[in-house]
Order: structure tokens, then C-alpha cells, then sequence
């Protein structure tokens, strides 16, 4: 039990820590790319962001059964010195990444006291106003999928008693195509408008633990796997255009001097929502 709150305090606090700068490296973006491009600019980006995702779930997947074999053969431990070898190799690529972080132009920016919102304003008006009413939507449909997404790893792992490299199969195919969507999405964005994604992806997305209950049914483990492979597909492909569309929509409802605070606010809401 010990090791489980001092988990739970060491995600917290690196969740907390890696929150202080997205609103501020998201507002750089926004003053960099222009208006018109938004959409394929952050559809690349992603396609980019997903693959680097996808290489580094495929090398957990191949370090953790390596090490729980050992594991296995009576030898204690060896799970966790799998764990920190991947905990150390983040380290070093966060560390790098902050480096060309550094090399990013900030173009200068001066402050507008007039545009000030306090907190405590913003919440009393949220419903009266079209960033309001987009963020409450959004804090909304987050609790949601919130409430059953924990619960998927640990259905394949314990339930279904799923190795880590199946497991990897599975996350890894819906990372695959949200590296496949984004490109598509971002063209939507640009065409279409951000709204227009968000409501195609929004009305799919619930489609997702729908079909997880059918794979309850399902007594052969080789038809289970490819069940769950291409339902992670589709996931990841409409999770794909809900995170670009929602990333483009804060860009596109706040302007230059209220949108670090107003993309805290988000963060801070949102946030709220998926820990309730």
C-alpha cells in the first residue's frame, strides 16, 4: 500500500509539473502559424508526435517481456528494473526535448491589462459566451470517457490475462492510426472548420466501450485479439479528430492577449474532470 500512494504521488506531481507549460508553449504556436494553416500545420505535428509514440510503446512492448520472463523463472525484481530502464530512457528524451525547446523563437509580446478575466468571472459567464460553452462541452465529454477508459488496461491485463506484447499490439494500433488520421483531419479542419470535426468525432467516439462490451462475447482468444486490434483503430482515428479539432477550436475562439490565460483555464477545468 505504500507503493502504491507514492505512485500515485509521483504521477501526480509529474502531471502537475508537465501542466505549467502547455498553455504557454501552446500560445506560442498560436502567434507562429498562421491562421489559415493551423489545421495541417497541428495535423503533422501529430502524425509526428504519434509515430514517436507508436516506435516507443513498440520498444516497451519488447523490453517489459523480456524482463518479466525473467521474472518468471523465479528471479524477483527483474519487472521492476524493466520499468525504470523505460523511466530513464523518458528521462533523457524529455531532457533533449527541452533543449530544442529552448531554441524556439518567442516572438515579443506585451500584455493587455484590459483583457484580463479573472477565474472566478470566467466560470460565472461560461454559458453565456462561445469559448465558455466550448470548454464546459468539452470538461463534460472528457468526465465521461473518463469514467470507463481506466479500466481498458486493466481488462487486458488481469481479465483477459494479456502478455505485455499483445498489449503493446493493442495500444500501438491505435496510436498507428492516429498517426494515419491526422493528416486527413487536419485537411478537414482547414476545409471544414474546426466544429465541424469535433462533432463527427464526438458522436463517434462513444461508439469505442460500446464495442468493448461485444468482445466480452467472444470465447475464441485469437478472434478477441483482432476484435479489440481493429476497435483500437477506430478509436484511435476518431480520438485522432476530437484532440486536433478541440487544439484548433482554443486557437480559434481566444486571441493573442487572452489565450495563455484562457487555455489555463481549459487545462485547469479539464483536468478537474478527468480526476472526478
Amino acid at each position: 500500500k505504500e507503493s502504491m500512494w507514492l505512485v500515485l504521488l509521483i504521477v501526480t506531481l509529474e502531471a502537475t509539473f508537465g501542466t505549467f507549460q502547455g498553455p504557454i508553449y501552446n500560445s506560442i504556436l498560436g502567434d507562429l502559424i498562421d491562421e489559415d494553416k493551423r489545421g495541417e500545420f497541428f495535423g503533422r505535428r501529430n502524425r509526428i508526435v504519434n509515430l514517436m509514440n507508436f516506435i516507443a510503446t513498440v520498444i516497451a512492448g519488447l523490453i517489459l517481456p523480456f524482463f518479466t520472463r525473467l521474472d518468471n523463472k523465479g528471479t524477483e525484481h527483474y519487472v521492476f528494473i524493466g520499468f525504470a530502464i523505460l523511466f530513464f530512457i523518458a528521462f533523457i528524451a524529455r531532457f533533449s526535448a527541452a533543449m530544442y525547446k529552448k531554441k524556439i523563437h518567442d516572438p515579443e509580446f506585451k500584455p493587455s491589462e484590459k483583457n484580463k478575466t479573472s477565474f472566478f468571472k470566467f466560470l460565472k459567464n461560461m454559458t453565456h459566451n462561445n469559448y465558455g460553452i466550448f470548454v464546459l462541452f468539452v470538461c463534460l465529454f472528457k468526465f465521461a470517457a473518463s469514467i470507463s477508459m481506466p479500466f481498458f488496461a486493466l481488462y487486458l491485463l488481469k481479465d483477459m490475462q494479456m502478455g505485455y506484447f499483445y498489449f503493446t499490439i493493442i495500444m500501438g494500433a491505435s496510436i498507428l492510426a492516429s498517426f494515419a488520421a491526422m493528416s486527413f483531419w487536419g485537411k478537414q479542419i482547414d476545409k471544414r472548420g474546426s466544429k465541424f470535426v469535433l462533432t463527427i468525432s464526438t458522436i463517434l467516439i462513444p461508439l469505442s466501450p460500446l464495442l468493448l462490451i461485444m468482445a466480452i462475447y467472444i470465447k475464441n482468444p485469437l478472434l478477441v485479439l483482432i476484435y479489440l486490434f481493429v476497435e483500437e483503430v477506430l478509436s484511435g482515428i476518431v480520438w485522432a479528430g476530437f484532440n486536433l479539432s478541440t487544439s484548433s477550436f482554443l486557437f480559434d475562439a481566444t486571441s493573442k492577449d487572452e489565450r495563455i490565460q484562457y487555455i489555463a483555464y481549459y487545462n485547469f477545468l479539464a483536468g478537474i474532470a478527468i480526476f472526478l
